[in-house]
C-alpha cells in the first residue's frame, strides 16, 4: 500500500522530474535495493492486487552534464477505485494514527525523529546546532488555523502558476501534494538530513520557491537568507579571492555575474542554475550548452568567459583534486569526512559546505529566537523565517548581533538578504 500511494499520489506518468520509479527512499525504507530486481518485484507485488503499473526505461545525462543515470519512469497505472479509497484514508491523521509518518516515507524524505535504527540514510554528521533548531522549531509550531485558512488560496495560487508557465507540472504536482498534506496534518516537521550536516523539513519546506514565497507573505514572516550561500562559504574556505569579493560586494554575486556577462537581472534564477552545479563540479560545457537552449548562444557564450565563472570552475576542480588526493575533507570543527563513506568527492566537498552553512544560519536564527522567544517558524538549509513585529531598526540591531556570533563561530562572512512582511504587520486589535 505504501509503493502504491508513492505511485499514485506522487509521480506523474512519464515525469522524469519526479524521480523515477525507485529514486525515492521509500523502497530503502521498504528494504528493498535500488535496482530493476526490486521493482519489478514490487510491481509484480502490486499486480497481485490488480493494480497494474507500466513503466519504461530512460538514460540522460547528471545534474553538471559528466555522467550518465537511468531510471525507470512511470507510464501508466490502472487500479480498482477501492484501493484508491484506501490509500486516501491512509492519508488521513483521523483514520491512522501513523498516517504522518506514512506521508513523509511515501514522499521520499528524511525519516522520523531522528531516523530508524540500521536506516540506510542514518546522518552522518549531527550538530548540536542542528539538535537546537529541530527543538525549537517543533516547540513553536503551535496554531494551525493561520495555515489552514491560506491553503484554498495557495492551491490557487500554484494553478496560476502552472498556468502562466512560472512553474512545470511536475513542480506543480509537487505542490498540490503538499497543499494535501498540509491539510490533513497542517504542522511542520523537522529532521536530521540523511548524509549532511543539514536539517530538513517537509511540508511547506517543500513547496517550490513561487509558492513557498506566497505563503510566507500571506502569514506576514520576516525571511532571512544568506547570499550566495554556498560559493560564498567554497571563495573563503579554499581562498578564491576574486569570487569572494564579489560574494560580500554590494551588488552580490549574481548582479556581479550579470552585468559582466551583460545580461537582464531576470534571468538570475538561469544563471543560479549554471553556477550551482559548477560549484559541485559540474561540467561548465555542459552547463553553458543548457543555458544556451534558453537564452541563445551569445548570451551563453558571455556567461562563459566572464572571469568568475572562470575562476570558480577551475577553483572547485583544484579543490576535488585536492579532496580526492587526501581522500577526506573536514567539517566545521576538525571532524573528518572520509570521501569512501559518500557517493563520491562533490559529495564530501557539499557536506563540508553544509556543515559551515548550518552552523552559520542556525547561529543566527537560534540567536534571534532567544532575543524574540517564540518567532521561528521556519528554516531552509540558508535561511530561515520569522514571526515577529519589531520594529526595523531594532530588528536589525538585533540581526547584526546574531550575525557577528555566526561570523566569529565559523571564521567566515556571508551577506544576508531580508525581505520584510508584505503589508507591514500591526499591533493586535
Amino acid at each position: 500500500m505504501l509503493l502504491f500511494i508513492y505511485l499514485y499520489f506522487e509521480l506523474i506518468p512519464g515525469s522524469w522530474d519526479n524521480g523515477g520509479v525507485y529514486s525515492g527512499g521509500i523502497l530503502k525504507r521498504l528494504h528493498m535495493n535500488r535496482d530493476q530486481s526490486s521493482i519489478s518485484f514490487a510491481l509484480r507485488l502490486l499486480g497481485s492486487f490488480n493494480v497494474h503499473v507500466k513503466t519504461s526505461n530512460q538514460v540522460r545525462k547528471r545534474s553538471g552534464g559528466k555522467s550518465e543515470e537511468s531510471r525507470t519512469i512511470l507510464e501508466s497505472i490502472q487500479c480498482p477505485k477501492s484501493i484508491t479509497d484506501a490509500a486516501e484514508k491512509l492519508l488521513d491523521p483521523q483514520c491512522c494514527a501513523e498516517a504522518k509518518r506514512t506521508t513523509w516515507l511515501v514522499h521520499g524524505g528524511a525519516y522520523f525523529n531522528g531516523g530508524v535504527e540500521g536506516d540506510l540514510d542514518a546522518p552522518m554528521h549531527v550538530t548540536e546546532t542542528a539538535a537546537s533548531l529541530i527543538k525549537v522549531l517543533a516547540a513553536n509550531d503551535g496554531d494551525s488555523k493561520p495555515i489552514l485558512k491560506i491553503i484554498p488560496h495557495l492551491a490557487s495560487e500554484n494553478v496560476r502558476f502552472r498556468r502562466e508557465n512560472l512553474i512545470a507540472e511536475a513542480a506543480m504536482r509537487s505542490n498540490s501534494w503538499n497543499l494535501l498534506r498540509m491539510l490533513t496534518f497542517p504542522h511542520q516537521e523537522y529532521f536530521h538530513s540523511p548524509k549532511s550536516s543539514r536539517i530538513n523539513g517537509d511540508s511547506f519546506n517543500m513547496f517550490t520557491r513561487e509558492l513557498r514565497h506566497e505563503l510566507e507573505e500571506c502569514l506576514g514572516w520576516t525571511v532571512c537568507d544568506l547570499s550566495s550561500c554556498g560559493v560564498t562559504i567554497f571563495s573563503q574556505l579554499y581562498g578564491c579571492s576574486d569570487v569572494m569579493k564579489a560574494c560580500l560586494s554590494n551588488a552580490g554575486l549574481w548582479k556581479t555575474i550579470m552585468d559582466a556577462a551583460q545580461l537582464p537581472y531576470e534571468l538570475k534564477e538561469s544563471v543560479k542554475d549554471v553556477v550551482t552545479p559548477l560549484l559541485y563540479g559540474g561540467s561548465l560545457c555542459y552547463l553553458i550548452q543548457e543555458f544556451e537552449k534558453l537564452h541563445g548562444n551569445s548570451a551563453a557564450q558571455r556567461l562563459k568567459h566572464t572571469a568568475i565563472i572562470q575562476n570558480l570552475g577551475t577553483a572547485v576542480e583544484d579543490a576535488l583534486e585536492k579532496i580526492e588526493i587526501d581522500g577526506y575533507i573536514r567539517y566545521l570543527g576538525g571532524e573528518k569526512c572520509m570521501v569512501a563513506d559518500t557517493r563520491g568527492k562533490s559529495s564530501a566537498l557539499s557536506y563540508q559546505i553544509h556543515s559551515y552553512e548550518i552552523e552559520y544560519a542556525g547561529t543566527i536564527a537560534l540567536e534571534l529566537e532567544n532575543s524574540i522567544p517564540g518567532s521561528l517558524r521556519a528554516f531552509l538549509h540558508d535561511g530561515f523565517s520569522l514571526q515577529q513585529d519589531r520594529d526595523k531598526e531594532e530588528f536589525l540591531e538585533l540581526y547584526e548581533g546574531a550575525n557577528e556570533k555566526a561570523s566569529f563561530k565559523t571564521g567566515l562572512t556571508i551577506r544576508s538578504d531580508i525581505t520584510w512582511p508584505v503589508p507591514p504587520l500591526t499591533d493586535a486589535g
